[in-house]
């Protein structure tokens, strides 16, 4: 995104506050509503399935020898939300 959209959209959400006669805090309450809904909502994207480990005998294949890289190094990281 732009400066020149953040201007816009800035612009368009003045104009929506104002029509509607709503105060900043109002529009707080409303924001901090629609952020718990979405984030509490369940995500397909963020469910984490196992996955098998292939980097091993993927370096075995490509190299022709074993990683020299530490168990940790190779570990799949945990999401983090």
């Amino acid at each position: 995104m732009t400066w020149a959209d953040e201007v816009l959209h800035t612009r368009i959400r003045r104009r929506r506050l104002r029509a509607e006669r709503l105060t900043t805090a109002d529009a707080l309450a409303i924001a901090a509503a629609a952020w718990e809904r979405t984030w509490n909502a369940p995500d397909p994207g963020r469910v984490r399935h196992p996955q098998p480990e292939w980097r091993r005998e993927f370096v075995r294949e490509v190299l022709g020898t074993q990683s020299a890289a530490p168990d940790e190094a190779v570990e799949p990281q945990p999401l983090t939300s």
